[in-house]
């Protein structure tokens, strides 16, 4: 079965969010963030949402730089990672997507850190799940906890197979 892009959105200005249109649900999915800077202060969080579902849906473990793990239960957002500043960053999510069943998510995100070869990238990593188990994930946005922008250019792609 071959893989298809479900849906690709590009931000033309600065905005808190990169809101994902409706796509067809397929059985596994993949989404591909590509963050071009921020602007505004570091220290907030990156998030996401399914279905912009916003309930108390949502569970997440995560570490940072291979330190310790941080957990949070009953939230209304999947944590994507803490904002340490406001240079480039990437990330790679696998979900599985199965109606009847919790979506189970594999995160993995590297960003620029500080410039130069003296400065190694940061790394982060989560599993996550969203609890619905009626509806398969058909959209998916990212959002800033706060003030922080994501720049122009900043991108979402999404493709499923199934």
């Amino acid at each position: 079965m071959p893989w298809q892009r479900l849906d690709s959105v590009t931000l033309a200005s600065p905005a808190i969010s990169i809101t994902g249109n409706t796509f067809e649900a397929k059985k596994f999915l993949q989404t591909l963030v590509d963050v071009t800077g921020s602007s505004g202060a570091p220290g907030t969080n990156y998030d996401s949402r399914f279905n912009g579902d916003s309930g108390s849906n949502y569970a997440f473990r995560r570490s940072s730089n291979g330190g310790s793990e941080n957990n949070s239960v009953t939230q209304n957002k999947k944590l994507a990672m803490l904002w340490t500043d406001v240079n480039d960053w990437f990330s790679v999510e696998y979900i599985i997507n199965i109606s009847t069943e919790e979506k189970l998510c594999i995160l993995h995100v590297i960003e620029q850190d500080a410039p130069g070869a003296a400065n190694p990238p940061g790394r982060h990593e989560q599993v996550s799940k969203w609890t619905n188990t009626v509806n398969q994930i058909t959209e998916e946005s990212q959002i800033m906890d706060n003030v922080i922008t994501f720049n122009t250019d900043s991108d979402q792609s999404i493709i499923g197979t199934d």
